[in-house]
């Protein structure tokens, strides 16, 4: 064979790429939104760099080091791309993908990735799936997580991309993780995780407020839609857009951290902590050392660590 077989999904087909492909490739990969979530993909995308991309999957595939589909809907026709690099003497392959913008926030990144973790590890026979990704994107973890993946380390500054240095998230699952998976799975509905939504009155002057004054960067925003994220050492925080001025007032959210000390000394300096007794950190009855800091609106963040025997004597 000189192409990997099709993979049919619920709602998608990710089958190999012809060099019809190349015109929506072209047009998909080269928003800056796009490159500014990979490793590699050049923006500006080169005149012709899709179609000559294309033109080496064949031999990429025959000789065994790489395996790359086109995410397809019925409606859209191509969406995005998704690959397996493999390392056949040790039986493991490095997942990589990226979604056009017209087609973001659909699940179909988690939909593709879980069928080509399966697709590695029960028809291909590899021992192991890996990913990895720059840390200011957190939706690409959360998409690997609900593909099954676990977490497994940080990188710092491990990536060089527009003269700027990131820290890189690691990802894994082993074959025998995929059967716990699918045991979870039928098993019936479980809780993967949970995201603060925090109310915000002023969408881009909250999105400001958490960069300049909480350290947090910016993942995505959607002003039309009134709805925006945050992520700062791979916590993650999502901002609604809210017109009334008392709701901000009464919500918090509560981030377990480590090096509590610092991030206070950070935030004190900054002039964000609660003006309240209990803004101040301190150690609480139930064990941990915990501040209050507000944001722009006045939503209460709770930032908390465990005492050590030192803090708690």
């Amino acid at each position: 064979m000189s192409a990997p077989e099709s993979i049919r999904t619920a709602r998608l087909l990710l089958r190999p790429f012809i060099a019809a492909d190349a015109s929506a490739v072209q047009r998909l990969a080269s928003a800056r939104e796009v490159a500014e979530t990979t490793a590699t993909l050049p923006h500006p995308y080169p005149d012709g760099a899709a179609a000559a991309w294309i033109a080496t999957h064949p031999t990429q595939y025959a000789a065994g080091v790489s395996t790359d589909w086109a995410i397809t809907t019925a409606a859209d026709g191509v969406v995005g791309a998704i690959a397996l690099r493999l390392s056949p003497a040790q039986l493991h392959a490095e997942l990589g993908y990226w979604i056009g913008v017209p087609s973001w926030r659909r699940g179909f990144a988690t939909e593709a990735a879980t069928a080509v973790i399966r697709h590695g590890l029960r028809t291909l026979g590899l021992k192991r799936v890996h990913a990895h990704h720059m840390s200011a994107n957190a939706a690409s973890g959360a998409v690997l997580r609900k593909a099954g993946m676990s977490f497994e380390g940080r990188l710092r500054s491990h990536l060089r991309r527009d003269g700027r240095f990131h820290d890189v998230e690691l990802w894994g699952i082993v074959d025998d993780e995929l059967e716990r998976s699918d045991a979870r799975r039928a098993a019936g509905t479980a809780f993967e995780h949970a995201t603060p939504v925090l109310p915000a009155l002023d969408l881009a002057a909250a999105l400001a407020f958490y960069e300049q004054k909480l350290g947090w960067k910016q993942v995505f925003a959607y002003p039309e839609q009134g709805y925006a994220g945050v992520e700062r050492n791979g916590a993650t925080l999502h901002l609604w857009k809210c017109d009334d001025p008392k709701l901000p007032q009464h919500t918090s959210c509560r981030f377990r951290v480590r090096g509590v000390d610092a991030l206070y000394a950070e935030y004190e300096a900054a002039g964000v902590i609660h003006p309240h007794a209990n803004g101040k950190l301190a150690l609480k009855p139930w064990g941990s050392r915990e501040f209050i800091a507000l944001d722009r609106d006045g939503n209460a963040l709770h930032f908390a660590e465990t005492a050590t025997k030192t803090h708690a004597a």
